[in-house]
């Protein structure tokens, strides 16, 4: 579909662990999102095929905006996308 993959943002669990707060978009590979968060290097990953599968609350809303964006601009034809 694209080069883009979801990345969840962890927080400390309590005792022991992490907790997922929230997901982002990203560029495969990358570690910073498209809102700008910077992403830990092992956080959980999705394929971007799953963003519309991740609950409301667990959404970055900044990513979302903009991966919505995306989907406009390709859904019209165009090849190219928005700017981050």
């Amino acid at each position: 579909m694209s080069g883009y993959e979801l990345r969840a943002q962890h927080e400390a669990a309590d005792p022991v662990g992490r907790e997922t707060t929230r997901w982002h978009v990203l560029r495969q590979g990358a570690f910073v999102a498209m809102c700008g968060y910077r992403i830990d290097p092992v956080a959980d990953t999705r394929p971007i095929a799953d963003v519309h599968a991740i609950a409301p609350e667990c959404r970055c809303l900044q990513c979302w905006q903009w991966w919505d964006a995306v989907e406009e601009v390709w859904a019209e034809g165009s090849p190219r996308e928005p700017e981050p």
